[in-house]
């Protein structure tokens, strides 16, 4: 014999408050899910080399065509780290090799060879700028590597506040360029810097799924009766 089982609609049933099995469940499925989320993030993030000099991560990020300085720079604190800033010769031969893949920079008609943006960074204002740059983590100005052979930084046509690589002809090396944000070519990548390592994608899924574990051990049991019903 059959027996019909009365059904109640589920939106009879007042909202369970915090803590009680339906809450802890819904949370137990959000923590999964961004574990799962993280951990796909996490396996497209760039490759990082770490530099003995200061035991900081560097990677070099490319960009879409007509991005300038300034979305380079919202890209990398995005990522968690910033613009690269080279404050010694050590550093910044550290990072001429990381670029050194002509996948990262830009022929200016063969003359000049565009590289990626640097944190590196001047006040607007007319006429040559030799002084007064500044690295967008606020450390001091102190060393630097202008391109000497075309006289930077020479604020040409005005305007030129944002550093970058740049080459004579289609060489990579590591001097730099003062460049203005207008103008028709920009450089295609920019080097991030991180001062601490990007967790692996299984470290990040682990603590995800460890907490949601917790959290499910930590829901309080239903009696008999408050599962009839449902």
């Amino acid at each position: 014999m059959s027996v019909n089982r009365l059904r109640v609609p589920r939106a009879d049933f007042p909202a369970e408050p915090p803590g009680t099995f339906g809450a802890t469940l819904k949370r137990f499925k959000f923590i999964s899910l961004v574990a799962i989320a993280l951990g796909a993030t996490a396996s497209q993030a760039q490759t990082y080399q770490q530099w003995g000099g200061n035991g900081h991560y560097y990677t070099v990020i490319s960009l879409a065509s007509g991005q300038g300085w300034e979305a380079a720079k919202l890209d990398a604190q995005s990522r968690g780290g910033y613009l690269v800033t080279l404050t010694s010769a050590a550093e910044n031969d550290f990072v001429t090799n990381l670029v050194d893949n002509p996948a990262y920079w830009v022929s200016q008609y063969g003359q000049w060879n565009f590289g990626p943006y640097i944190g590196f960074s001047h006040p607007d204002a007319p006429g040559p700028h030799p002084t007064g740059w500044q690295w967008v983590t606020g450390e001091a100005e102190g060393y630097a590597n202008w391109e000497f052979l075309s006289g930077e930084p020479n604020n040409f046509g005005g305007h030129e506040n944002y550093a970058h690589f740049h080459s004579v002809g289609n060489s990579r090396n590591g001097f730099w360029n003062d460049l203005n944000s207008d103008y028709p070519i920009q450089p295609n990548s920019y080097v991030l810097e991180r001062n601490a390592p990007v967790p692996e994608p299984a470290s990040i899924a682990a603590l995800g799924l460890g907490l949601a574990t917790l959290s499910r051990r930590s829901r309080p049991q239903r009696s008999l009766g408050q599962e009839v019903g449902r």
